[in-house]
């Protein structure tokens, strides 16, 4: 697919704003990205991107560079603040990882990233554990690597020798257990909502509840806009369905209920019916004449 989806970019120098011309995401929904590229982790051990899936949970990937002075940082944040807010727990329903493609950027980049990350997720009911470090993961590796990653996922990014940074979009991607591109949302703060919705389509049927995959069944997802919106139709389905299924208990119920009657009323008539034997007349003690 090819389709340009707005996506916010960063440019932290003077250039001129075609600068920032190009870097819309591209639709890539229904690709797979390869699973063999190698990167570092936030310990500086060699780990192969193919690790973190196939393990039957979708995975949120996050694109940026560690050392970015302001956009990925805040972006970092907002990621974090819409993963507090959902009823899924990651490093169980779910794993988040963020790439950087600055090669420039080292495992103790990463390291100082994750903890950032860490400390932004716990809370009194939600305390730090091994499950929970386990689902973030930050990443470095060759650029060639990074750029690879990127062209798969349909994020653009140019680095500006004039100021020593990069020009990028900012968005979050959302792909299913064997790496193929579920939905994208661009933009700096992420909707709890879209992001749940997003989790729930990905996760094919594996996550979330009956009622999360009913729920969504009513939105649509709109690649443009990168977000999922209700549909009407569907809704008022939705809603004639659970009128029906209503209707149709209660009426079940009424059905239930006058045969029960109808059954208690002809075991009454019944009993009522049986000739009763007559009782035993007295037998008198006869004495025994002394």
């Amino acid at each position: 697919m090819s389709t340009p989806a707005p996506a916010q970019a960063q440019l932290i120098s003077s250039e001129p704003p075609k600068a920032v011309q190009g870097l819309d995401i591209t639709d890539r929904r229904g690709d797979t990205i390869p699973l063999d590229l190698q990167f570092t982790d936030s310990d500086g051990k060699p780990v192969s991107l193919s690790a973190h899936f196939n393990r039957g949970r979708p995975v949120v990937i996050q694109l940026m560079y560690f050392r970015c002075p302001i956009l990925c940082p805040k972006v970092r944040q907002e990621t974090v603040e819409s993963f507090t807010q959902l009823n899924f727990a990651i490093g169980k329903d779910y794993d988040a990882i963020f790439v950087s493609f600055d090669e420039r950027d080292t495992p103790l980049d990463a390291a100082k990233q994750k903890t950032g990350a860490l400390y932004d997720y716990q809370s009194p009911e939600r305390p730090l554990n091994d499950t929970i470090r386990a689902g973030f993961e930050f990443l470095t590796g060759p650029a060639a690597t990074s750029r690879r990653l990127a062209d798969a996922l349909g994020f653009h990014y140019r680095y500006l020798p004039e100021s020593g940074e990069f020009a990028h979009g900012s968005c979050i991607f959302v792909l299913s257990a064997d790496g193929t591109v579920s939905s994208f949302l661009p933009g700096v703060e992420f909707d709890p909502t879209h992001l749940r919705l997003a989790l729930i389509a990905a996760g094919e049927g594996k996550t979330g509840s009956l009622i999360d995959r009913i729920m969504l069944w009513c939105y649509h997802y709109d690649p443009r806009a990168g977000t999922f919106t209700l549909q009407a139709v569907k809704i008022m389905k939705v809603g004639g369905l659970l009128t029906m299924t209503l209707l149709g208990g209660l009426i079940g119920s009424l059905i239930f209920a006058e045969r029960r009657r109808k059954t208690r009323a002809a075991s009454s008539i019944a009993a009522q019916s049986i000739p009763r034997s007559p009782a035993p007349s007295a037998v008198p003690a006869i004495g025994h004449a002394r």
